[in-house]
């Protein structure tokens, strides 16, 4: 999924804006997911499904962010 793909869908109000990705829900296929940030909940459920994470203008290391 693609900033281009989730604007289309409705999710995003605008495809240029920094994107944080959520761990919330649960995925039950592989899927690649693009964004500048993922929760670590997500990073993790999105590769234990199988998945890929795609970090966007920066390190994977810097974009997984701890739940606060």
């Amino acid at each position: 999924m693609t900033p281009e793909v989730l604007k289309k869908a409705g999710i995003l109000k605008k495809a240029n804006g920094l994107i944080k990705v959520l761990g919330d829900g649960e995925l039950k296929s592989a899927v690649t997911v693009q964004g500048h940030k993922f929760s670590k909940v997500a990073a993790e459920k999105i590769t234990k499904a199988g998945g890929k994470v795609e970090v966007l203008g920066g390190s994977a290391a810097e974009a997984v962010t701890e739940k606060k």
